[in-house]
């Protein structure tokens, strides 16, 4: 049976009204060479959110570095308004059969 770890990713600011592509880097929690099977989102109240899964091409991460293939999450999102939190739930199963749950906040900005 796959086991379940919880991760709080670094908060995202948003704008109100536009198309957002978001991406988390969790090359930090895939030891050992694993990488992202598929992933699933919840908890999404609020937003339309599409196109969730694991990323197909580098991105720059939030500290400037570069996520390599495989070891991020991806969506767009839209929908979000100014001034109210929310907080999208990831499920990410790993190569090892193993399922990482990312929380990530999104604060909706001007």
């Amino acid at each position: 049976m796959p086991t379940a770890d919880w991760i709080d990713a670094e908060p995202k600011y948003i704008r109100a009204g536009e198309v957002n592509i978001i991406g988390v880097d969790m090359t930090g929690w895939l030891l050992g060479g694993k990488t992202i099977s598929s992933v699933v989102c919840s908890d999404a109240a609020g937003l339309t959110v599409a196109s969730v899964g694991r990323n197909t091409a580098t991105f720059e991460n939030d500290l400037g570095g570069t996520c390599a293939v495989n070891k991020g999450l991806t969506a767009i999102v839209s929908g979000q308004a100014a001034g109210v939190t929310y907080n999208l739930k990831f499920s990410a199963t790993l190569s090892s059969s193993e399922v990482k749950v990312c929380k990530l906040t999104m604060i909706g900005i001007d």
